[in-house]
């Protein structure tokens, strides 16, 4: 199957649909292609493809995320005489940035994040879910997870930079500041608004694990001012499938992807309009598998 990006900044739901048809009983057989973060095989100890095209389609999204923060930066760093190199910031706790992400290369990532992890333990990546199960133990998918997971939370580095760049060229042509960006809510945050929809639980892993509420009902309660309601997602998320805690935490990443997408709507609108004599494009990407 081929399956593009049809926009810069693409939503999940538009992916999911283009490569439902794939997503089959019996299953059948994909390819994995060369992606940022996704190594090959995506689970060495574990076959399962549906949820394998399921992971494809996120870091799709995420390819076609990072692809367009590299167009909002070539431009504007290229303006004030500077290297992309230079001002992007590091994952935390690793020397990876940006472009090692598009290096399409995952070994470095998963052993600079697991590297991390081990000299300062998860509060480093604050959008990193501890533990990913609170009633399983799967390795491979925990890593995959772990993965996508610090790397939604240094999108939220990268608007940051993103946003500092832009005021500094609009200063230096005098022209009116980029309004702040609306602040994503932190995991602790995110968590506590599920918790508190639904009372009587002891814990978010009790109150996924206990069947009581849908993915669509759990996540619908994350309601973040500035920030527009995360559509529904497929149901089942995961065709021919079932696990609460899996299917909660790929729900939660395409959370993060939603609410990183919001504000990078905001910066494209400014940058093709106030800033548009920079020349900024977008290309957009796609894959075969």
């Amino acid at each position: 199957m081929h399956l593009c990006a049809s926009t810069p900044i693409p939503d999940f739901n538009s992916l999911y649909n283009g490569a439902l048809s794939a997503m089959t009983f019996p299953p059948g057989s994909i390819s994995i292609p060369a992606l940022p973060t996704l190594p090959n095989p995506i689970y060495p100890d574990i076959s399962n493809i549906n949820g394998e095209i399921v992971q494809l389609v996120q870091e799709l999204q995420s390819y076609q995320m990072l692809t367009t923060f590299t167009a909002f930066l070539t431009p504007l760093t290229s303006f004030l005489g500077l290297s992309l190199s230079s001002i992007l910031p590091p994952i935390p706790g690793t020397a990876l940035t940006l472009i090692d992400l598009l290096a399409m290369n995952p070994a470095p990532i998963y052993s600079g994040i697991s590297a991390a992890l081990a000299a300062h333990g998860p509060s480093i990546f604050p959008y990193l879910k501890t533990p990913i199960f609170g009633s399983l133990s799967v390795p491979s998918i925990e890593l995959v997870t772990t993965v996508k997971m610090v790397v939604k939370g240094y999108m939220n580095n990268l608007l940051d930079t993103v946003f500092g760049l832009i005021n500094q060229v609009t200063g230096n042509l005098h022209l009116p500041a980029m309004p702040a960006l609306p602040t994503l809510p932190t995991l602790a945050r995110i968590e506590a608004m599920v918790i508190a929809a639904f009372p009587g639980f002891g814990s978010l892993t009790a109150l996924i694990n206990s069947g009581n509420a849908s993915l669509n009902a759990l996540l619908g309660a994350v309601v973040v001012p500035g920030f527009p309601a995360l559509p529904a997602l497929p149901v089942p998320l995961i065709p021919n499938y079932s696990s609460y805690e899996h299917e909660f935490n790929e729900g939660l990443n395409v959370l993060y992807s939603s609410l990183v997408a919001y504000p990078m709507t905001l910066i494209m609108s400014f940058v093709t309009g106030t800033l548009s004599m920079l020349g900024f494009s977008f290309p957009t990407v796609c894959i075969t598998f």
